[in-house]
């Protein structure tokens, strides 16, 4: 896979590459300007690593953990509510 050229994602577009100013079609440069977009947003989503074992893997700990504090923290507002009712 082609890598893209992150300097260039941001970058005016070149306005050669588009159609020239007084053409026929006002939308002409609008639409170029468009495409230019499209195209630089495309190559900087190529540009995004694949996601590999170790970040699934800390992924799936975050989720136990959260699991695991979220059901602690449930515990901890029974047992207040608990004792909030034998006051």
């Amino acid at each position: 896979m082609a890598k893209a050229d992150p300097q260039r994602l941001y970058a005016d577009p070149d306005p050669a590459a588009g159609p020239a100013a007084g053409q026929d079609d006002p939308l002409g440069p609008a639409f170029g300007q468009l495409e230019a977009a499209l195209s630089r947003l495309e190559q900087a989503a190529t540009l995004r690593p694949p996601i590999d074992n170790e970040m699934l893997k800390l992924k799936v700990q975050n989720a136990a953990l959260r699991d695991t504090v979220g059901d602690a923290l449930g515990q901890i507002d029974a047992l207040l509510a608990d004792m909030n009712g034998h006051d």
